[in-house]
């Protein structure tokens, strides 16, 4: 019975975040309903160790558009809103033994986006919110890999 309660615990905590990452996209992006979100982080090196910084990462198949918005854990606050066209990049990266992408915009420091896959949950949430997504993820996956391919595709015939 424990683990059953565990379980159905889980799923509404895990809900009440999908929902709460879709009302923050909601609040940024004005055309959110052609989009498909799942959440995503980065790290960095900072004084005191690694600094998480928690996205929501959102993606159109019409267009193959994605947006990543920096946000904190609890997806009350966006910091920073970036919108990709696949026509719009130099190239795209996908580490799937770390389940990490990069996306170039171009080679400047500032126009690479990086972000780690969430597939599984950390139990720090403090830091990391608490979300089951191994569906979503797995659909990202399809979108990315076709992404990255078009990419390709469009750039050899250059």
């Amino acid at each position: 019975m424990i683990l059953f309660k565990n379980r159905k615990l889980k799923a509404k905590k895990s809900k009440e975040v999908k929902e709460a990452m879709e009302k923050l996209f909601q609040k940024v992006v004005k055309d959110y309903h052609d989009y498909n979100l799942i959440y995503a982080y980065d790290t960095s090196i900072g004084i005191n160790g690694y600094v998480y910084q928690n996205k929501i990462v959102g993606y159109r198949i019409q267009d193959m558009s994605i947006i990543i918005i920096d946000c904190d854990h609890a997806f009350q606050k966006a910091f920073k809103t970036v919108r990709i066209f696949k026509n719009k990049i130099a190239k795209a990266t996908y580490n799937k033994n770390l389940d990490f992408c990069t996306i170039y915009k171009s080679f400047k420091k500032e126009d690479i986006f990086r972000f780690y896959l969430v597939t599984k949950n950390y139990k720090d949430e403090d830091i990391l919110a608490f979300i089951e997504q191994e569906i979503e993820v797995e659909e990202f996956r399809d979108f990315y890999f076709e992404f990255k391919r078009k990419l390709h595709f469009s750039q050899k015939k250059k």
